[in-house]
Order: C-alpha cells, then structure tokens, then sequence
C-alpha cells in the first residue's frame, strides 16, 4: 500500500510540475506578445534610419550622373539633363555640396529635379524631405582696441552710446557672399561678445560711422537676401573670434505626414558657391515609413 501511495504522490507532483510549467509557458507567450508590436516598430525605425544614412552618404559624395547626350555630371544644366538623370548626387567632392545641384531641386515640376524622379532614382522605400539652411561663418578674430582703430585696413569706428560702453578688444574681419565683401566688427558687453555692425564693402568699406547694431535672432540683409544672427564665440580665449549667421536655403520633399512618426537626422556638409566663400551647410532630413 504504502508503495502505491508513493507512486499516486509522484504522480500528482508531477501533474503539478506540468501544468505550474504549462502556466508559466503560457505567460510568457502572452507577455511575449504584448512586445511584438514595440519590436516591429523598433526593427521598422532602424530600418527608416539605416534607408536614411545609406542615401544621404551617397548623395554627399557623388555628384549625379545624366544620360542626354554624350552625359556627364552636371545634370542641373537644363530641362534635357535634368530629366534624363540616371544617378543623383549634389557633390563636387567629399562632403562639398554644389548650390547650383540643390536650387535645381523643387518638389514638383517638369524643369527641375522633382521629388517623384528623386525617388525613382534612389529607389527608396520610405518618403522624405529636406531642409537646407547654410550657416555662414565670419572669422573676426582679428582685434584692436577700441578708440585705437588699425590704418590697414582703415576702420572708422562706430558712433553710437552702445559701442562707446562696450568692451575694449574689438573684433573684425570679412565674408564674402555672392561675389560682394561685407565687413564686421564685434563688440563685448559685460565680458561676452553680442553685437555686431556690418557693412557692404563696396558702399561703405570698413566705415561704420552710421551702423546699425545687431544682436543673437536680428535679421540682416547680404544682397537681398535675409541672414539670422545666430551665435557669437564666447567660449575660451576665443572670445570674439567668430560671428554665425543661418538662412534657410530650400525645402525639398514630401509633405509631412501627421499620423505616422517621423525620425530626423542632421547631416552637413560644405557648400560651394561661386562668388561665395566656403560655407558650412546643414541637411536636415525627415523620414518615415
């Protein structure tokens, strides 16, 4: 008897093992389940951010290629290159962007590189848009005291309160933006860089007499064209030395779709522009699925 209860008590321990294990097995499929879906859209985002590298990579390094013709590189020529283009890039070199490639970009239309043809060249998979805002920097790390100007070049100071009480050391150098010099100096308040006067070296030169002062988010005008005060270098004992400006230069893409999420990557390069000194630029780049 005693043997026979012993082998019902093994029994039941193990129809109790089974099913505590049936239960558990169970629970962690149905929590199993409950992550699927967040595993779906994290393989679905890594795949949008990888479509997103892979292309920009190829764009900033190669500068296109059209078929009219005998061919070539320069497919922004005109309405036969631009509609014959078989591979699409906007570089001259590494990471050196021509502006000419980026203004022949326009979303829709028959005369420019749309965003339909984009797509069908790059075989993409998922929509995109472009933002392009070129970020000018001014090397003013050239100084002199205030009141103690140099004769070369010969800078005639501002003449105005708010520079009379700014800083002593006084920065200034030059861009030039469309085939037009324009000048600036800077000036401190309280130990930190935050005003600047410019003026078009073809009108005024280094003459600031009459300048108007602008600070972080003024906007200024270069050759018909609006420029944001972005930043000024305050860091170090680099103080004064640089003056970034940003304008954005062209969207391109698809409109945002507001149901679905859209990743974002910065990508940037140099921007080659004739007439223009070297000029930093950001790609901003929206995708989604």
């Amino acid at each position: 008897m005693s043997g026979i209860n012993r082998k019902g008590q093994i029994s039941i321990e193990f129809v109790a093992a089974t099913m505590f294990f049936i239960i558990i097995l169970v629970g962690i499929m149905f929590i199993g389940a409950d992550y699927v879906p967040e595993i779906e859209q994290s393989n679905e985002i890594a795949s949008i951010n990888m479509e997103s590298r892979r292309m920009t990579s190829m764009i900033l390094n190669s500068p296109g290629h059209y078929s009219f013709g005998s061919g070539g590189v320069e497919w922004e020529k005109n309405t036969s290159t631009v509609n014959s283009v078989e591979e699409f890039g906007l570089a001259s070199e590494y990471h050196k962007v021509e502006k000419e490639k980026i203004m022949a970009l326009e979303t829709v239309g028959e005369n420019s590189f749309n965003y339909s043809q984009f797509r069908d060249v790059m075989d993409l998979d998922n929509q995109y848009r472009f933002e392009f805002t070129v970020l000018p920097v001014v090397d003013t790390s050239s100084q002199f005291l205030r009141t103690y100007p140099p004769k070369n070049p010969s800078i005639i100071e501002p003449n105005n309160t708010d520079y009379s009480d700014s800083g002593n050391n006084i920065g200034y150098g030059s861009i030039s933006i469309d085939g037009v010099q324009y000048n600036f100096l800077t000036t401190s308040h309280n130990s930190l860089y935050d005003t600047v006067y410019v003026e078009n070296q073809t009108d005024m030169g280094w003459n600031f007499t009459d300048s108007r002062r602008y600070s972080v988010s003024d906007k200024l005008d270069l050759g018909g064209n609006e420029y944001t005060i972005r930043s000024f270098q305050n860091r170090g004992d680099k103080k004064g030395t640089v003056v970034i400006l940003s304008r954005p230069l062209k969207s391109f893409g698809s409109a945002f779709d507001v149901d679905t999420t859209v990743e974002k990557l910065n990508r940037y390069a140099v921007l080659v522009d004739e007439g223009s000194d070297p000029q930093p630029l950001r790609i901003e780049v929206f995708s989604w699925a």
